[in-house]
């Protein structure tokens, strides 16, 4: 064997006896060196003071109702023709950190004056971000804990918007809508000098549209399966029910055929003769008064 392959199992020796003399020394109690590099990470974050609530609510609603960016303080622009709001270039928004700073003050002043409005941005700031299922839930628990709350109607009518929002998620499933518009109708009920309420009029008047549209769909469809039962009782819901949606001569007049189909004269001769008396200039009136006459029954 070489001098060189010697010297090597010498100092692989040496080597491997001072790697396990070392943790022995270290194992009786001597000190452990940490690396340098470990140094900064061992060392102790000091945690910032939290600012007083008001101060914290303002930088949070700065966040959520954005920043000017370089383009707003450099180049002149017209605000947006219809809406007059700032375009999205001019203004940066950054929902997330309003969001964390808005829990911030729920979390260290829930006794503020600024906590139920803080729980309200946070469900405005994921009403912004399309979030619609949960700030359906912040705006629940906004009216639900803060029930006389000056905000309540605002509140009532985004729960509202917020499930109008997901009314064609489930075509065929029309619990959004329902939702959607018992919030629009007690915005217009319990808080009629809202400006919200102006506002809720036609989002209520398209919920019952849609509401009595699929009531008519539905009874459609099982009148050309010829279940005429079915279909009468899904026609009668809409005078009942959506008298306001615009298709009430039309539900009448397809309930009288549904009778008439089924041979029940005296239900069909009333819904015929509601046609022609409430609805004469509609377009199903000349149909109504055929049938009257067939049935020997003076219009």
């Amino acid at each position: 064997m070489s001098a060189g392959w010697l010297r090597t199992l010498r100092v692989g020796a040496w080597l491997l006896v001072f790697g396990l003399l070392v943790p022995a020394q270290r194992a009786q109690g001597q000190e452990q060196r940490r690396p340098f590099y470990q140094f900064f990470s061992q060392q102790k974050k000091k945690e910032k003071p939290v600012p007083p609530p008001e101060q914290l609510f303002d930088k949070a609603m700065s966040y959520y109702q954005g920043r000017e960016t370089w383009f707003r303080r450099a180049l002149p622009f017209r605000h947006h023709r219809r809406t007059g709001e700032l375009r999205s270039w001019a203004v940066r928004h950054n929902y997330p950190k309003a969001i964390k700073l808005f829990q911030d003050l729920v979390t260290h002043y829930p006794y503020s004056r600024y906590a139920p409005l803080a729980e309200l941005r946070i469900a405005d700031c994921k009403f912004a971000m399309e979030d619609w299922e949960e700030a359906a839930v912040g705006y629940e628990d906004f009216i639900k804990f803060h029930p006389v709350h000056p905000e309540i109607a605002y509140a009532t009518f985004r729960l509202g918007q917020c499930h109008y929002h997901q009314r064609l998620k489930y075509p065929r499933d029309q619990t959004e809508t329902i939702a959607a518009l018992t919030r629009f109708q007690i915005v217009q009920t319990r808080y009629p000098a809202s400006p919200y309420a102006a506002e809720a009029a036609p989002l209520a008047q398209d919920c019952l549209k849609r509401l009595a549209r699929h009531e008519m769909y539905v009874g459609d469809f099982y009148f050309h399966q010829k279940q005429y039962w079915a279909s009468a009782m899904r026609y009668a819901v809409i005078p009942e029910s959506y008298p306001e949606a615009g298709f009430t001569d039309q539900a009448l007049f397809q309930e009288a055929r549904s009778y008439d189909r089924l041979q029940r004269s005296p239900e069909a001769v009333e819904r015929y003769q509601r046609v022609v008396d409430e609805f004469p200039q509609s377009r199903y009136a000349p149909g109504a008064r055929s049938r009257l006459q067939a049935l020997q029954v003076s219009p």
